[in-house]
């Protein structure tokens, strides 16, 4: 509930009247910046507290105020050149910007309140703007797997421009070049970095309400720096309502739910805090795999059925002397990492084959879960249902890895025990 600290002193009281509390909310904009000062907190709009709001409000007031926060931000930037060249589809993107490049934008908040009255007017409470670059050459076919994919192997490039210091630091590691910069310089760091791509530049964003609203009233002197925009978020919710519209939720999906219905087991899905240019290159995972995979997300909103399949994070058996007897393990043909899928994952891709028991990976380790690892055990009811899976899924493709499926060492001695007795 910390949310309603902008509101009240320190902490709010043990119970509220949140219908007194909703009309100071959507007061006009000037009203509720005065509202906000009172209590010192200069730069927090009524978007901060929806996370909040929503455990307590009806959706049709929560979507009265999000259109009344965004119908503000349309006001501030309906003059702005740039606005009028969205890219509203992805078919768009393909046939007519395939030789542009992609410039994903993400900003990170700090905690800290700015140091001066001029730092505060120019960054509000920004730490940092990451920036990924990818060049297209053509319309974009090829899905990643990761982040690390995406700059190592693809040619991306990731820049952060930090203003400040973060109190708390991601566990994750930034990628990419850090550039120190400070409030009166920051237009200057991130024309330097636009200026190196010779060509059209499109703006690309997750939901970028807040990038806009910077960009207009911090950092104008970068529009010219772009020939169009669009948001990866825009993008993921209309591929959402091709396939489902009837099983959409209230809310549009948000960056880490996209990166789990894409099996992408990804930093960003197990942790609070990120960095900016991580995010950035999230974003592009996103726009490419959406733009490359005509069915990605058809099933986001859908619960496949795993039956009474179970699921184990290691492949260690608690209790000694018990172990699955009729049990396939796979790995791949050329002896590298299987693609980074979780035990969930595993066993829903997998869930159509008869006789499924139990799929266990070691999962545990976050170094794990970003790569992947070696072998995906599954275990079975009967001998017959393990064979039948080994005949059908040895030497089978996903995601780029070819599939090579053994039964292990305890279904063959369980095996000839059967045949013995």
């Amino acid at each position: 509930m910390r949310a309603w600290s902008f509101l009240y002193s320190k902490s709010p009281p043990p119970s509220h009247d949140y219908c007194t509390l909703i009309p100071q909310l959507l007061l006009p904009r000037p009203t509720t910046t005065t509202l906000f000062q009172q209590h010192k907190y200069h730069d927090y709009s009524i978007r901060s507290l929806f996370p909040y709001l929503e455990k307590h409000i009806s959706t049709p007031l929560l979507v009265t105020m999000r259109v009344t926060e965004r119908s503000s931000l349309m006001r501030l930037i309906q003059d702005v050149p740039l606005w009028s060249s969205r890219i509203g589809d992805l078919a768009t993107l393909q046939q007519n910007h395939s030789e542009s490049f992609l410039v994903a934008l993400d900003i990170e908040r700090s905690s800290q309140p700015a140091e001066a009255e001029g730092s505060r007017k120019r960054c509000g409470d920004i730490s940092e703007i990451g920036i990924a670059v990818q060049r297209l050459n053509g319309p974009i076919t090829q899905p990643y797997t990761g982040i690390k994919q995406l700059y190592d192997e693809r040619g991306a490039d990731a820049f952060t421009v930090r203003i400040r210091e973060r109190t708390k630091l991601p566990k994750e590691k930034a990628i990419g070049e850090v550039i120190e910069s400070n409030p009166n310089n920051v237009a200057t760091a991130i024309k330097g970095i636009l200026s190196k791509y010779n060509g059209d530049r499109i703006l690309v964003g997750f939901d970028l309400h807040h990038e806009f609203k910077w960009i207009v009233e911090d950092c104008p002197s970068i529009i010219p720096y772009f020939t169009a925009w669009l948001d990866v978020q825009e993008m993921a919710s209309q591929r959402c309502k091709e396939f489902e519209p009837a099983k959409l939720p209230p809310s549009v999906p948000g960056l880490s739910n996209v990166l789990k219905a894409m099996n992408i087991q990804d930093e960003r899905c197990h942790m609070r805090t990120h960095y900016a240019a991580n995010d950035a290159l999230r974003s592009l995972i996103v726009l490419c795999g959406l733009a490359s995979d005509p069915s990605l997300l058809s099933d986001m909103y859908s619960k496949p059925d795993t039956g009474n399949v179970s699921r184990y994070s290691q492949l260690i058996c608690s209790t000694k002397g018990t172990y699955h007897p009729f049990m396939a393990s796979i790995s791949s043909i050329d002896g590298e990492k299987l693609p980074p899928w979780s035990p969930r994952a595993v066993s829903q891709h997998f869930a159509t084959y008869s006789g499924l028991k139990a799929v266990g990976l070691n999962w545990r380790r976050e170094v794990d879960k970003m790569l992947g690892v070696r072998f995906w055990q599954l275990s079975f009811h009967n001998i017959e249902s393990l064979n039948e899976f080994i005949a059908e899924v040895n030497g089978s493709t996903i995601d780029g890895t070819k599939l090579l499926v053994t039964q292990v060492r305890r279904a063959r001695r369980a095996d000839r025990q059967m045949h013995k007795g």
